[in-house]
């Protein structure tokens, strides 16, 4: 759950960068942006890992896990902030077939060596060291992928400001990734660690809604913002059109969460899990709302409707309050979880308005 939270910096960065490649399609100039991106995360990742370094001494009492470990996991910053600037030029300039074979490559090498590190001995850090080692794959593949633009003769790009345009995808990106993590590490503060640990199998699984639906949005954004800046009048549709594919995939996901919610948690947990058809499908009805309100927050990010987005903040701060005060049980903690996802969807709609 902290790498997911750490992953908020990759994700904002992939969208700003995404959002100038949409607009500049010339390798010349897609590799200005490449080589400019470089040079201002490098510092900024440095100065995160420092603070995340600070900030796991008081947290490493507070979880109960080794700093050690935790320090191991913040290494993820720099995966973070480096491989979605290749991720961003792909998506931007609509090399989708290269992004998926990327991403693919990265989920392998972290299943593949986080597998054989735990099998040889290095436990929970083996499982760590696979998704560094993954990470490390993508940014590797990403340099290969965009072999074309930097190849070719840099054109500058003059109007280019990262940092002015971070903030809002980093707040947007930051709402959506901290509300599906917060959840998980709220109930292992307030849970016994083998209920703690029940509850997370089920979350987890609950996130593959999210996870499984997120190629729709990004495949949405760099087509929405193209046709926004060509100034035609696509943007709605394509935005409709995805909407759609969404909603079915969480419909055949939820089907699947009410029937046979018992089959799924025991395979993937290898064990019984004492009433999870209700939790299962409850929190599989809380990420497909937060997989509406991504689709939605990219959207408006897309057309440039996010002046309130500081108003996103709120829904975080209720979803905060209704967890802890609810934690009694599963049920009573998973329908929080899904009143507070129903609260962020309704400012996602509301936002600018």
């Amino acid at each position: 759950s902290i790498i997911y939270i750490i992953s908020i910096f990759s994700e904002s960065v992939q969208t700003v960068i995404t959002k100038y490649a949409a607009k500049e399609r010339t390798p010349g100039k897609l590799k200005n942006i490449f080589k400019r991106a470089y040079k201002k995360v490098f510092y900024a990742s440095l100065l995160m890992y420092i603070l995340y370094l600070a900030i796991s001494i008081p947290l490493s009492y507070i979880l109960k896990i080794d700093y050690l470990l935790l320090s191991v996991n913040g290494l993820f910053i720099f995966i973070s902030f480096f491989v979605p600037i290749g991720r961003g030029i792909m998506q931007g300039s609509e090399k989708f077939k290269s992004l998926g074979w990327n991403m693919i490559a990265e989920s392998f090498g972290k299943l593949f060596f986080g597998v054989l590190l735990v099998y040889v001995g290095w436990r929970v850090y083996g499982a760590a060291a696979g998704i560094l080692i993954g990470g490390l794959i993508g940014f590797l593949f990403g340099i290969l992928a965009l072999r074309d633009v930097l190849r070719a003769k840099e054109e500058k790009v003059h109007a280019i400001n990262i940092y002015s345009d971070f903030g809002p995808a980093f707040a947007i990106t930051f709402i959506i990734v901290l509300f599906y993590s917060a959840d998980i590490i709220i109930a292992k503060i307030f849970f016994e660690p083998e209920i703690a640990g029940m509850y997370s199998v089920l979350s987890v699984l609950s996130k593959a809604i999210f996870w499984g639906t997120l190629p729709i949005s990004k495949v949405m954004f760099p087509l929405s913002t193209s046709q926004q800046v060509n100034k035609t009048d696509k943007s709605k549709k394509i935005f409709n059109t995805s909407l759609c594919m969404l909603l079915f995939l969480i419909a055949v996901a939820l089907f699947l969460f009410y029937f046979y919610a018992e089959q799924i948690a025991l395979l993937f947990s290898g064990k019984l899990i004492s009433g999870p058809q209700n939790t299962l499908f409850y929190l599989g009805i809380a990420t497909s709302l937060i997989s509406v309100s991504n689709l939605i927050l990219l959207y408006k990010l897309s057309i440039g409707k996010t002046k309130r987005y500081y108003a996103l903040f709120i829904g975080l701060l209720i979803e905060i309050i209704l967890l802890v005060f609810f934690s009694a049980n599963f049920l009573q903690f998973s329908i929080a979880f899904l009143i507070s996802a129903a609260i962020l969807l309704l400012i996602s709609i509301l936002l600018d308005k």
